[in-house]
């Protein structure tokens, strides 16, 4: 707990780039990893994320953890991974400001079972499979924005908001009123 991983390079590293874990029975709280690059890391099973919170079943409580100015490009799997799988508690987690770039699998994918999760001002592009998909269980908040509506494509819960950046007069902001964790329910404002 308390930790603060900043300003470095992490690339090719046969696993995840970054990763809070806790153990069974133990806290991974209030951590930050900041400014940090994370490229072209792979693995196999669960391995190849850019920067991940959680993601394994040892259990233990997660609170307070933030993600914020880095960039993750060409990983083998995610960008960012949160996922609370197997935690007593996951919650209040922040992921702000960052590039997310080319990686194999979804830009920034959350795994429902965190409360309190924001996800907000990230860039996110190029990714294979999806450029976000965020599942939450209460109280979470996406905030993003690009190309094209979120209806049918952007996994969030309900009170997220989209700017349509390529859009008009009506089809330009997004609020999501409908169908939490889910990627339909986006209403045009």
């Amino acid at each position: 707990s308390y930790n603060n991983v900043s300003n470095t390079l992490v690339s090719a590293s046969g696993q995840k780039g970054v990763m809070i874990a806790s153990a069974t029975g133990q806290n991974a709280n209030y951590n930050t990893i900041s400014n940090v690059t994370s490229t072209a890391n792979t693995g196999t099973g669960s391995n190849g994320d850019g920067i991940a919170i959680g993601g394994g079943s040892a259990g233990g409580t997660y609170r307070g953890n933030k993600i914020v100015g880095c960039t993750t490009h060409a990983n083998q799997r995610y960008g960012i991974l949160i996922d609370p799988t197997g935690a007593t508690i996951f919650a209040e987690t922040i992921v702000a400001d960052n590039m997310v770039l080319s990686n194999s699998g979804t830009g920034i994918l959350t795994v429902t079972g965190s409360t309190g999760l924001r996800v907000t001002n990230n860039h996110s592009a190029g990714n294979t499979v999806a450029q976000y998909s965020i599942s939450v269980t209460s109280d979470g908040y996406f905030d993003g924005a690009g190309l094209g509506t979120p209806e049918g494509v952007i996994i969030a819960p309900i009170g997220s908001r989209w700017a349509r950046t390529n859009g008009g007069a009506g089809t330009s902001l997004y609020i999501k009123e409908s169908g939490n964790n889910v990627n339909t329910g986006w209403i045009a404002k």
